[in-house]
């Protein structure tokens, strides 16, 4: 800025999608990053906006000279402070966001990156499972690694926890001295693809901190859920230019 030195830097086409109460799968999620923006009335139709944000703002000139002006600033102060690496990382993203997650920490304005809390998460399927994982891996103590699960179990601990309420139907038979919930078909179809398919030999990272993985064995009626706690995978550092 405001020198006659010229350079090239790579380009990238960057995409905003924009839309209401969006859920988007874990792997969308790991790419991109969310903003969540709040509006306190029901019926957004009745949001007043007191600055608007169009293209005949954005093409000002004054206006790209006091965007550009700010963005400096945060770049400056960011080399002035020492250039700290950004607290959070994504993975496939970890030189942006040593950077760019540096630049907005150093600012102040929090850490861009940081895990968005479970009732607001992206992905629903995959909190409900990690909650759901982090239950039995509580109950198992001392130096017990792996644990068996039944299919009931899980079911009964979904009923306990409100967890996957959008699959969950069926009825309850009360017959005998405790009533039992009885899943539907349909709902015994997409839990048994959920756990075995997209969950099924996944590592979750449990509340308690430890690792464990979800997995399965044997086939229809016969079959069973383990959890395996394993062993943390040491860090891996990746190279940061100064």
């Amino acid at each position: 800025m405001h020198s006659q030195r010229e350079f090239e830097v790579p380009t990238h086409t960057n995409i905003f999608l924009t839309g209401h109460n969006l859920d988007t799968t874990g792997d969308i999620a790991g790419r991109v990053l969310e903003v969540s923006l709040h509006v306190e009335e029901a019926d957004v139709q009745n949001h007043a906006v007191r600055r608007v944000i169009n293209e005949h703002w954005l093409t000002q000139s004054e206006v790209r000279s006091d965007i550009c002006s700010a963005l400096y600033a945060l770049v400056k102060h960011w080399e002035a402070t020492g250039r700290k690496e950004g607290a959070s990382v994504k993975p496939g993203f970890e030189s942006w966001c040593r950077m760019f997650g540096g630049i907005i920490n150093a600012a102040g304005f929090g850490d861009p990156l940081e895990r968005r809390a479970s009732d607001e998460t992206t992905d629903p399927e995959f909190e409900n499972m990690r909650t759901l994982v982090s239950h039995f891996a509580e109950q198992m103590q001392g130096e017990l690694k792996v644990a068996e699960v039944k299919y009931d179990e899980l079911i009964t601990a979904c009923q306990e926890l409100s967890l996957f309420e959008w699959i969950m139907e069926g009825k309850w038979n009360r017959s005998g001295s405790e009533p039992i919930f009885e899943p539907s078909v349909r709902c015994n179809s997409r839990l048994g693809k959920l756990w075995s398919s997209k969950f099924g030999g996944r590592i979750f990272h449990c509340t308690d901190g430890r690792t464990v993985r979800f997995g399965s064995r044997g086939r229809l009626r016969h079959k069973k859920y383990t959890l395996t706690v394993e062993d943390a995978p040491p860090a891996v550092e990746f190279p940061f230019y100064k």
